[in-house]
């Protein structure tokens, strides 16, 4: 498992956010269990771009917990299949 690095903060909420009249400047920020929030600018691409990098980050996150319940299941069997007998044979 990857240890948190050391100084991270637990998210808590986000802050306000807004946008330029010419919609090219983005502001935006988050609230911390443990720490000041922070409010970040950056442009619409830019914007983009993290938008991006945090999608990865839980598309990989929900792949390891995928993986882990098939895993599970594999060793354990789908509990409503525990002593049934997994294979349809018919005898007609």
């Amino acid at each position: 498992m990857t240890r948190l690095p050391t100084g991270a903060h637990e998210l808590a909420g986000f802050e306000d956010y807004g946008v330029d009249q010419k919609g090219v400047r983005v502001f935006f920020g988050f609230q911390f269990k443990d720490a000041a929030a922070a409010v970040l600018h950056c442009n619409y691409q830019q914007l983009g771009q993290c938008i991006i990098y945090l999608q990865e980050i839980a598309q990989e996150a929900f792949r390891r917990m995928l993986a882990l319940l098939v895993e599970e299941n594999r060793v354990h069997g789908m509990p409503q299949l525990r002593g049934r007998d997994r294979h349809c044979h018919s005898d007609q």
